[in-house]
Parts: C-alpha cells; structure tokens; sequence
C-alpha cells in the first residue's frame, strides 16, 4: 500500500488537453476591433461621395456646380447636377455637364438616358433617339427609364404606333408602371378603342390609387364610354386627391352637366371655373361653362364667357357657333350673325387642314407638303402636332433651314396639353 502511495504521489499531473494562452482574449478584440475599423473606413470611402451630393443638392446649385467642377472625373456628380438642372427648366445645362462624361465613358447607360432627356427636352429628338437606342439594344436592354424615355421620343416624333409597342414592352416587364399604362391609354384614346383605354387606365389607378393623374384619366375615358355616373365618382376621388388639378375639374363638371345641370349646377360651376384657372387651354373649360350657364337660365353670363373665348382663342370654332345661337336666342341678329360668319370661316379652315394631311399622308417622303402642314398646326395653335411633322423632316434632312427654324419656334411654345 505504502509502496503504491509513494508511485501515486510521484506522479505529476498530466498537463491539460487545450492549455490557455496567455492574453488571447485581448488578442482576438484587437483583431476584430481593426477589421471594424477597416470597414468603416471602406464604408466611409464609398458611401462619401453619395452622402456629400445628398447634401449639397438641399442648398442652392451652386456648391453642385463647384463640387462637380473640382470633381471632373465623377460621374456620379455630374449625374445629380444635370438631374437638378432638368428639374429646374434648364436642359441645355444638362446637356453641357453630361455630353463629355458621355464622350468619356460611352458605356455608362444612366447617363445616356439623362443626356437622351435632356436632349428631348431641348426637342433634339434624332440625338435622344440614338443615345436611347444603344441603351435598350445594347447597354441595358432591361433599363425602364430607357424604354419610358423612348416611347416619349417616338411619340414626340409622330411614331406612335413605335410608342404603343414600346410602352407595351415597359409594362410586360414591369407591369405597374403607372406613366406607361396612362400613355397606352392615352394613344389608345386617340385611336377611338375606348374600351382598351378603360382597361389601361384601371391599371394605372390600381398600381397608384393615390394619383389624380391617373384617377382623372379614368373618368375621362368613363365619359367617354357613356358612364357618366362612374366618371363623375371617379373625378370626385380625383379632385378630392388634387384639389386644384385642372383635368380633375374638368371631367367632374362634365359629368356632372350631362346628369343633371340642374341638381349639381353648383358644383359642376365651381368644377369647371377651377378647370379654366388653372388649364393651359381654360377655353374648353369655359366653353362648357357657358353650357350649364345657358342650362341654367344663366344666358347673358354664358355669352360673356363665350366672348372670352373668341378673344383669348380666335380659332375656337365651337365657342363661334353656340355665340351665334345663344346671341340669336336673346334677339342680337346682328352679333350672331357676325358669330356665325367667323364659325363658317374657321370650318373651312379645318377643311384645309384635312387637305394638307390627305397630301402627307399620300406622300411621306414630301417635305414641303410635310412644312406645309407643320405651318398649318402652328397657325391653328397645335405645336405638338407641328412638332412631329418637323421631326419627320429633319429626321429625312437634318440641314432643312425652315424646318430647324420652326423646331426652334416650336421648342419656345407651351405644350397644348388637354385640360
């Protein structure tokens, strides 16, 4: 026993499997505080310049404009100054910032498309064309700002069976945007297939219920399909979004004129004095103002609007041919007869402008037939119209003198929009 105790005792214990290590624990904490250091200093490199452009675009233009002039070779700088010129009404601004980042870095598609907008905007369609080509055929086939972009071109340039496909395109791909479903809706409207239109338009109202845009195009088209009803709930919900938004008004006071002028008359006057206010062609609005002022017992101030009209817009036929009535009506044979004798002329006017395009139609590839035309729109105060005749030109001859001169006049007139 003795013996075994003594063999026992002189044993030493066997060290541990893992021995300890002196001052790991603070080894490890020092490893991961410089890999956290490391990465927030990586992480402040990259995100320095996108915090510093966040910033400065809340100031005044100017600190954009000095940072991206001490930044030449920052693509990004020039991206967001050339964002903020355009949305202050200045794309030739736009132009000068991106046309030598564009120059540098030919396969930077999100500056193609901001150079394509601004050229757009300026009404250079034959260069925004060609940058937006190279986007969607090539760069970034997938670009939804490219393909919106593009079917605002082809529109603009009178191709507009080109823009239906392409924005059918868009909303196959991403099938809520609200912009490309109000413009299918909106060709589909022209071509007279109201009940496509009404599918187009339901769409855009479901991916933004809280758009008045898209809610009054709605109602338009309801109207348009003889649902009264409908358009002026759905005008309502459109007012109620944007109080002041001219369309809106518009469409309410004329649903509300064909149910009942009597029962609504209130409402659809104030409908319609806002749509007049606040429209870029208040004459429609006041024209069927002077509608239910008539429907109201209300002639001689229905008149009054009416001769507003046919001054502000001496080429309002409409607005001719119910003076002569509503004069007639009160015993003024002499003012009507004067209001009828100018609705003859403005007829006849329209006549021609049937003749003009029955000759581009039969020749596109005359370009005087094309001026002529384009000279016409101008005349009778429809620019857009003009537009596209002008970029068919320049599109077959880039150098024809009038026709750059009349895109130049064109560019420098408001866009006639409906109300």
């Amino acid at each position: 026993m003795k013996s075994g105790s003594k063999a026992r005792e002189g044993r030493k214990p066997a060290p541990p499997a893992n021995p300890p290590v002196q001052g790991a624990p603070s080894s490890r904490l020092r490893i991961l505080l410089v890999v956290v250091v490391v990465a927030l200093l990586a992480a402040g490199y990259t995100w320095r310049e996108p915090l510093t452009l966040a910033w400065l675009r809340r100031g005044p233009v100017d600190g954009l404009e000095r940072y991206a002039a001490r930044n030449p070779e920052s693509t990004e700088a020039a991206a967001v100054l050339a964002r903020v010129y355009l949305a202050s009404g200045r794309p030739e601004d736009a132009v000068t910032v991106l046309s030598p980042v564009s120059d540098r870095h030919p396969e930077n598609a999100s500056i193609r498309v901001l150079l394509a907008r601004a050229l757009y905007e300026l009404g250079k369609t034959t260069a925004a064309y060609a940058h937006l080509q190279v986007v969607v055929n090539t760069l970034d086939p997938d670009n939804d700002e490219a393909r919106w972009w593009l079917g605002q071109v082809q529109e603009r340039a009178g191709r507009t069976d080109e823009a239906y496909d392409t924005y059918e395109a868009l909303v196959r791909r991403t099938p809520k945007h609200m912009l490309a479903l109000i413009r299918l809706g909106a060709l589909a409207t022209v071509d007279g297939r109201y009940s496509v239109a009404e599918e187009f338009y339901r769409r855009a109202v479901a991916a933004a219920p809280g758009n008045s845009e898209a809610a009054s195009r709605h109602a338009e088209i309801l109207f348009r399909l003889g649902r009264a009803e409908e358009a002026a709930a759905e005008a309502r919900r459109a007012v109620q979004l944007a109080p002041d938004a001219s369309r809106g008004n518009f469409w309410l006071g004329r649903s509300l004129l064909v149910l009942d002028a009597r029962g609504h008359g209130a409402e659809a006057e104030a409908a319609l004095r806002k749509a007049a206010d606040r429209s870029e062609k208040p004459y429609e609005a006041r024209y069927f103002l002077a509608k239910l002022l008539r429907q109201l017992g209300r002639t001689e101030e229905a008149i009054q609007e009416l001769e507003r009209n046919t001054r502000e817009n001496p080429l309002h036929q409409n607005s001719f041919y119910d003076l002569a009535l509503y004069t007639r009506s009160l015993g003024q044979t002499q003012r009507a007869e004067q209001a009828m004798s100018r609705f003859r002329t403005l007829s006849s006017l329209d006549d021609l402008g049937r003749q003009l395009e029955t000759q581009v139609a039969a020749a596109p590839s005359d370009l005087q037939a094309r001026l002529r035309l384009a000279r016409f729109y101008l005349k009778t105060q429809r620019p857009d119209l003009a537009r596209g005749q002008v970029d068919q030109i320049l599109r077959q001859n880039p150098d024809q003198a009038e026709a750059r001169r009349l895109a130049q006049q064109i560019t420098a007139t408001p866009s006639a929009s409906s109300p």
